[in-house]
């Protein structure tokens, strides 16, 4: 599944209801940012997804990147970590940059909530 981000924004829509509590690797996500933001080369950055879950839990998961010249196709396999709890999970997707061994925050995307569905056991 690919979807696309507008500006500092990524919509959630179409897997706000995809997961349930439990799985492993079940669904990859490919999220398509703009390769530049405001004259900064984002393909510079390291991408990180961070979620809480509806237990507060804290998660975060880097993720792997192809560029193009305009375009940055971020890859998200979604592990157990983000699907542990039932409920809804907030998640927000960050670009970060190192230089002279500090980390900088270049730019973080909102994302609406998602809900993890519960199982059966």
């Amino acid at each position: 599944m690919e979807i696309y981000a507008k500006g500092k924004t990524i919509s959630t829509h179409s897997f706000g209801s995809l997961f349930t509590q439990g799985e492993h690797f079940a669904d990859v996500i490919h999220i398509i940012v703009d390769r530049y933001y405001c004259g900064k080369d984002l393909s510079l950055c390291t991408f990180v997804l961070r979620g809480v879950t509806a237990e507060n839990q804290e998660t975060e998961q880097l993720l792997t990147q192809e560029v193009t010249d305009t375009k940055i196709r971020l890859t998200w396999h979604v592990t157990e970590s983000f699907t542990q709890s039932s409920g809804r999970l907030l998640l927000e997707l960050r670009a970060s940059e190192t230089i002279d061994d500090h980390n900088y925050m270049v730019i973080k995307y909102h994302m609406q909530p998602v809900t993890i569905r519960p199982t059966l056991s």
